[in-house]
């Protein structure tokens, strides 16, 4: 009953209506990729064939330099999945910056403003993690927005998990 009750306030945590995230403006947008694998850090078509290759799955990361949950998710939890060799192994995350200048090659090879790109995802609150397939679609629910770290990790590895079992389960 004590496990029920805890999943339950934890939904309702996560669900809140962006309560702990910031609901995006019409800023200009900026992509920017971590893990220093791929030659052009914007180039989501390319990072995805990579990840395909690598059997990894790709986490799509929506952020906001004026974002207070972001920076706290960034330091918390995409630092630390950035720096250990098994997330390495498995996750690679695409920051898309929403207030920056620089445009992002989408799936489809087409370069678009990174706010145009956020929105074709319907993103609506930063931070929001996405993880998709190498065509850019989501494989898995979408994360959106962040309280603190110890129950984002949980649901951040069955996410891993879930996404690596729909993706390769078929090889």
């Amino acid at each position: 009953m004590i496990k029920s009750f805890l999943q339950s306030l934890v939904v309702i945590l996560f669900l809140g209506n962006g309560i702990w995230g910031t609901v995006l403006s019409q800023n200009k947008s900026h992509a920017e990729v971590d893990n220093g694998r791929n030659k052009d850090k914007n180039n989501l078509y390319q990072i995805a064939r990579t990840t395909q290759l690598l059997n990894q799955v790709h986490v799509i990361y929506f952020s906001a330099s004026y974002c207070f949950y972001c920076k706290q998710l960034t330091e918390d939890v995409i630092n630390a999945v950035r720096a250990n060799k098994g997330y390495q192994n498995q996750v690679t995350i695409t920051e898309i910056q929403i207030d920056g200048d620089d445009s992002v090659t989408d799936f489809n090879q087409k370069i678009v403003d990174p706010e145009a790109f956020a929105s074709s995802y319907d993103i609506q609150i930063t931070p929001t993690l996405i993880f998709v397939n190498s065509q850019g679609k989501e494989i898995v629910k979408r994360t959106v927005g962040y309280q603190n770290s110890e129950f984002y990790w949980y649901y951040f590895d069955k996410k891993i998990a879930r996404a690596m079992t729909r993706l390769y389960s078929s090889h």
